[in-house]
C-alpha cells in the first residue's frame, strides 16, 4: 500500500526525472552536445546510478524507481554528448582535409607557367 510518505517521495523523484527531458530534447533536436559539460554529465550520472542501486538494496521504491528512470535518462545524455561531440570533431577533420586539398590545387594553379619565358 502507498503511503503519503511514498506518493511524496515518487511525486519528487518523477519530477526530478523530467528535467532532464529538455535538454536531450534540445540536444537531438539540434544535433550538438557542445554546450553540455562532459565532466558535469559523467559525475551526474554516476551520481544517480550509485544512489540508484542503494535505493533499490534498501527497498526504498518510492524513490528508486525514479531514480532508475532519471539514471536511464542521464545515460542517454551522457551517450549523446559522446556520440554528437565525436561527429562535430569527424566533420572538422573532414573539412580540414578537404581545405588542405583545396589549398595544394590553389598553390599549383598560382605557379606561373615557364612557357612564354625567354631562355
Amino acid at each position: 500500500m502507498i503511503t503519503g510518505t511514498d506518493a511524496l517521495g515518487f511525486t519528487g523523484g518523477v519530477l526530478l526525472s523530467i528535467c532532464l527531458a529538455p535538454q536531450l530534447i534540445k540536444m537531438f533536436r539540434k544535433k550538438s552536445a557542445k554546450e553540455i559539460s562532459f565532466s558535469f554529465t559523467l559525475l551526474y550520472f554516476t551520481g544517480l546510478l550509485m544512489t540508484a542501486i542503494y535505493m533499490t538494496l534498501i527497498k526504498a521504491w518510492a524513490g528508486a524507481i525514479p531514480i532508475w528512470v532519471e539514471t536511464f535518462f542521464s545515460m542517454i545524455l551522457m551517450m549523446g554528448k559522446i556520440y554528437f561531440d565525436t561527429s562535430a570533431e569527424k566533420q572538422r577533420g573532414d573539412e580540414m582535409e578537404l581545405d588542405e586539398e583545396e589549398g595544394v590545387a590553389t598553390a599549383s594553379e598560382a605557379i606561373p607557367d615557364d612557357q612564354g619565358a625567354s631562355p
